[in-house]
């Protein structure tokens, strides 16, 4: 069509006069862009709670499983130290008599019983040496050959600890070292009590803390972790890496004394009052003995990979909200290009206002529908494309999770596809640009494509779909594209408004001259007054219930544009929270007299 002869206006830049037909999808491709945005950001957010959440249950898990473990090995250790120390004595007994306070010596002191000695302990990697001390804490016999004669341990806590409890029962005394060698250890004490009930001295195995030093660093996790043997007061007796707090009381610095008050095991996370670092403590109560074995893990140490995973996240959302942005700059230039070129021609055409601002949007539609192909369907298809070769890990293996980043990525790209289609589609028909056929067509087949295509959405839905069709129904004359595009739009928009447990249903029954086809829901339903809004591009009913839903409004005005298109009659019945029909009417084939 030729431009209209352009006639000098004076200049009006008020907004008021834009054409709303290119302002509104200007501000509703802004919007889907930001809903868009606003989405994957919300993906990208939740993705990371839950890799952090994955992160601490895997830590919790790995340090529990691990600390039964140790705890077993070092009980397992402890006893088999015990049970020799309690074979010994029962040796004794056989042998030599039960002793006094007073012929311990004679009894025990013998080179008969410092060969029992060494034979008992010989073999045990865990056992440096087997003592024997009388009531006053002096040595009475050693399987050590340089043991000192006189070594007295008369003011060692633990000696002083069996003496006055005569119910004592074996246990782990606090390290310490040997006078001979200076070996930090610790020792499995027995008490020996005389024929008449009275102390007499104790046996004791000597345990070198080397020997669950060299244990726990076998199975090491590496930097950031440590496991730690304590007394269940808090006496810190073992642990590896080794730290100068190993042999001193850390009970007010550490916190697993509060689960063991309660449970036998258990993990809890600490500030770390010892390193200065926050960390999950796993702590394992030992069965017989007063004793607790520790797996430590810092916080650094325990989320290194999701720390990985939360730049990686990063950057994707950052390249996704780039494109995404660049996109809708585009767009929305395009858009704002085309209103400024209308408002020039309507600035020209004074004396013809009404027919140049006609064909100066139908020209800035169809200028509109030729760059949006190339300028957004292209880099579009391309995210599409692209997305999928990542997610089907066309090129190679690839991690589950960035698999799932390209699947996002891919949805949200059709999505934002789909948008722009509904758009052109709309523009296209509001300038009577689109075209459609004319033909026969079977009903029934096309509403069992429709079925097979929205049956996915409607179980995702949890939605009941149903087709109820006249049997030998008549050809209706249309286009088959456009007909089916029609069927699609109506049951996805019912599905979409349609509760979990609702139903909707696609009917289909012939008059007299006519084949009346009904889509009805049982979802939230709109008041009557509403209905003219819903049927306008670009508006949405603007109540909580109905927003909640989103879309672009642009579904409903495009199938009755296109059930008009084909010579159709469309309608709508609706009624809040019962459900929504609506009816499209189209003219059977006349059959062969």
């Amino acid at each position: 069509m030729a431009d209209p002869k352009p006639i000098m206006l004076p200049s009006t830049s008020d907004d008021a006069a834009r054409p709303t037909s290119f302002v509104r999808p200007t501000r509703v491709l802004v919007a889907a862009g930001v809903v868009i945005a606003a989405t994957l950001t919300f993906i990208a957010v939740a993705l990371l709670v839950h890799l952090y959440d994955q992160a601490t249950e895997q830590t919790r898990q790995t340090l529990s499983s691990l600390d039964i473990v140790l705890a077993e090995q070092t009980e397992r250790s402890l006893d088999e130290v015990d049970i020799t120390l309690k074979d010994t004595l029962a040796l004794l007994l056989k042998q030599h008599g039960q002793a006094s306070a007073q012929n311990i010596h004679q009894l025990y002191g013998d080179r008969a019983v410092t060969q029992l000695l060494r034979a008992e302990y010989g073999g045990m990697p865990q056992l440096a040496s087997i003592a024997l001390f009388d009531a006053r804490g002096r040595m009475v016999n050693s399987s050590d050959e340089n043991a000192p004669a006189n070594l007295d341990i008369a003011f060692r806590s633990y000696f002083q600890r069996a003496r006055e409890n005569p119910a004592l029962a074996p246990f782990v005394s606090e390290p310490v070292k040997f006078q001979t060698t200076g070996m930090p250890v610790i020792l499995m004490v027995r008490r020996l009590d005389a024929p008449d009930g009275s102390f007499a001295g104790i046996i004791g195995g000597a345990i070198p803390l080397d020997y669950f030093t060299n244990l726990y660093r076998d199975i090491y996790l590496g930097p950031g972790t440590a496991v730690s043997l304590f007394d269940r007061d808090g006496l810190m007796l073992a642990r590896y890496p080794p730290l100068p707090a190993v042999g001193t009381n850390v009970a007010d610095r550490v916190a697993f004394p509060q689960v063991l008050a309660h449970d036998a095991a258990g993990v809890i996370h600490s500030t770390g009052h010892i390193l200065g670092k926050p960390l999950f403590i796993a702590t394992h109560a030992l069965n017989n003995l007063p004793l607790a074995v520790n797996v430590i893990m810092t916080d650094q140490r325990a989320y290194a990979v999701w720390h990985s995973e939360f730049i990686g996240v990063a950057i994707a959302l950052t390249v996704i909200l780039g494109m995404v942005g660049l996109l809708t700059v585009l767009a929305r230039r395009h858009f704002e290009s085309y209103v400024n070129l209308a408002e020039a021609r309507l600035e020209t055409t004074r004396a013809t206002e009404a027919r140049a601002r006609a064909e100066a949007m139908t020209q800035a539609k169809s200028r509109f529908l030729a760059n949006m192909s190339h300028e957004l369907r292209t880099p579009l298809n391309a995210i599409i494309g692209f997305s999928e070769m990542i997610e089907t890990a066309m090129l190679g293996p690839l991690q589950q999770r960035y698999r799932e980043y390209a699947r996002d990525i891919r949805a949200s790209g059709a999505h934002l596809l789909e948008i722009v289609n509904d758009i052109l589609d709309i523009s296209k028909a509001e300038a009577n640009a689109l075209k459609v056929g004319r033909e026969p067509l079977d009903v029934a087949a096309i509403v069992a494509e429709v079925d097979r295509i929205v049956r996915a959405q409607a179980e995702r839905a949890k939605v009941n779909f149903d087709t109820r069709l006249d049997p030998d129904l008549p050809p209706v004359i249309g286009d088959e594209t456009r007909f089916r595009q029609i069927l699609i739009n109506l049951v996805s928009n019912a599905l979409k408004f349609t509760p979990a447990g609702g139903s909707v249903i696609v009917s289909a029954r012939k008059t007299a001259k006519h084949m009346i086809i009904e889509v009805k829901d049982t979802g939230i339903g709109m008041a009557e007054e509403d209905i003219p809004a819903a049927l306008r591009p670009f508006e949405q009913l603007d109540n909580s219930i109905a927003r909640k839903y989103g879309g672009t409004g642009l579904g409903l005005p495009l199938t009755k544009h296109l059930v008009e298109l084909l010579g159709g009659r469309f309608s709508i019945t609706s009624v809040i929270d019962k459900g929504t029909t609506v009816a499209i009417e189209f003219e059977c084939q006349r059959r062969a007299a």
